[in-house]
């Protein structure tokens, strides 16, 4: 039933109900153990209408240097969580929602919702610390409508090399390949956790 933790990629048919995010765990204070959200949005910024090819920023967050540690990239195998939550109301050709980390983009799949309303999507990453100027990252794109998960993608987890003792900006872009029309897709926040080295 469903799709295997083993897949990069699914498409599935059987119903698989959604458990949406509850709040938010518990945080540790600066420099200890444990996690804390960092930042947070909820809204319904509406993507402006685009002509394909231009791109749109959403949303961004700036992460803290980590010479001064406390609630930043700071030691090895801290890792950071970014999720974003999109809706779409009406017929999106192609289009991409790009996610940058520093001057990194690492994650910009195109995809299309074609004759769908009551879609959702929600993208989920993780950046973990492997060094002052490295980190490994991966990111999954979940698709669902009315509910049920129908799309499931994972990326392979990629190395990429940001200098995190100056401050790194989370950013959450969106580009068209075709014209969109206002109000086709909405961007519902994003939010940044960070979790500690034990």
């Amino acid at each position: 039933m469903g799709c295997g933790n083993n897949n990069t990629q699914c498409s599935c048919t059987d119903p698989i109900q959604i458990i949406l995010e509850g709040p938010a765990g518990p945080t540790g204070p600066a420099g200890s153990s444990g996690q804390a959200v960092l930042y947070n949005t909820v809204g319904t910024s509406t993507v402006n209408t685009l002509a394909a090819g231009l791109e749109e920023v959403l949303d961004t967050y700036t992460l803290p240097a980590s010479g001064g540690g406390g609630l930043t990239l700071s030691v090895n195998d801290d890792y950071i969580e970014i999720v974003n939550h999109f809706s779409y109301t009406n017929d999106v050709p192609g289009h991409i929602v790009k996610l940058k980390f520093g001057a990194t983009y690492y994650f910009a799949p195109i995809f299309s919702i074609n004759s769908k309303t009551n879609y959702t999507s929600i993208y989920r990453t993780r950046i973990h610390r492997t060094g002052a100027a490295t980190q490994q990252v991966t990111t999954t794109l979940e698709l669902y409508t009315s509910g049920f998960l129908v799309t499931f993608i994972t990326s392979p987890i990629t190395g990429i090399a940001e200098d995190l003792s100056t401050t790194t900006a989370i950013v959450t872009t969106y580009i068209a390949t075709a014209p969109a029309g206002a109000g086709s897709i909405t961007h519902k926040g994003m939010s940044v956790t960070i979790f500690k080295k034990s």
